[in-house]
């Protein structure tokens, strides 16, 4: 019984027959309830992750949109915090890695092209920093890739970033957050 289901559902994905002429309706909603089941496990329907894509786009708006705070170029803060953060991890064990110290010298060049002649830096431009920060020492890596000790030795980099912006304008850390957290449930579901 089962081989010639099987065999009859190789024909009818090759398009030669009908799945409701090989299955009975019993099986379709077994089958049916299954899948449900595994998608349940994983997150939702398509429907659910549609609506997940959506309130993400929508609680980004306020920081990404048109008028948001980081297409704001008024809103701007010191960049020496961040400067001296990236020279510390320079200094460190982590900062003797070629790739790592090409990439962070690479990164202060890129602040002080695009900082104001009193070291204030517009924090959509900021932002931009810190989500290319692994990018930019993967760049300089012979391989391409940041390994994950790298990654987590950026941290204080990202933080210090982080903490700028949030003072700029309180709820950044909130919002990356959010998005992280989201992204996530995004992630698990596709």
């Amino acid at each position: 019984l089962i081989g010639g289901k099987v065999a009859g559902l190789e024909k009818a994905l090759r398009g030669d027959a009908d799945v409701k002429d090989i299955l009975s309706d019993a099986d379709i909603q077994r089958t049916q309830a299954q899948l449900g089941n595994i998608s349940g496990r994983f997150g939702g329907s398509d429907q659910d992750l549609l609506g997940l894509k959506n309130s993400r786009s929508t609680n980004s708006v306020a920081w990404t949109g048109d008028g948001g705070y980081l297409n704001n170029p008024d809103l701007k803060v010191d960049s020496a915090p961040i400067v001296d953060q990236i020279n510390a991890s320079i200094k460190s064990p982590i900062g003797r890695d070629s790739a790592v110290n090409k990439g962070l010298k690479s990164v202060i060049a890129d602040i002080g092209e695009i900082a104001g002649p009193d070291g204030h830096i517009d924090i959509g431009n900021l932002d931009a920093i810190r989500q290319k920060l692994r990018d930019t020492i993967a760049q300089n890596s012979t391989n391409g890739v940041v390994g994950s000790k790298t990654d987590v030795a950026l941290n204080p980099i990202r933080n210090a970033i982080t903490n700028q912006i949030e003072s700029a304008v309180p709820g950044y850390r909130d919002y990356l957050a959010g998005y992280a957290a989201d992204s996530r449930k995004i992630n698990t579901m596709e």
